[in-house]
């Protein structure tokens, strides 16, 4: 692979890519029952490190990122998901 590289564009402009390539990373919001039973708490997750919904939701994987035991309520992709659970959930 051949990197063309201009010389005349300053650090700063590098530097502002990589930071925003890091901030569209889309924030998955789950909302779950943190116990076996129908009564335990309801929390709201967030996983912002660029974490996908398909890798939350399978149960597959030796060491699950939401706990078998726990049952996912609601799921959504981005920050406006969180005050949007709030509010319905009243957390």
């Amino acid at each position: 692979m051949l990197w063309i590289v201009d010389y005349n564009v300053g650090y700063d402009y590098i530097w502002y890519i990589l930071i925003m390539a890091q901030l569209n990373k889309p924030q998955a919001v789950v909302v779950v029952h943190k116990g076996p039973r129908k009564n335990s708490k309801i929390k709201l997750e967030i996983f912002d490190n660029g974490t996908r919904v398909d890798d939350i939701i399978n149960m597959r994987k030796l060491k699950p990122l939401i706990p078998k035991e726990n049952e996912i309520l609601d799921m959504g992709v981005g920050i406006s998901f969180k005050e949007k659970y709030k509010k319905k959930y009243k957390l």
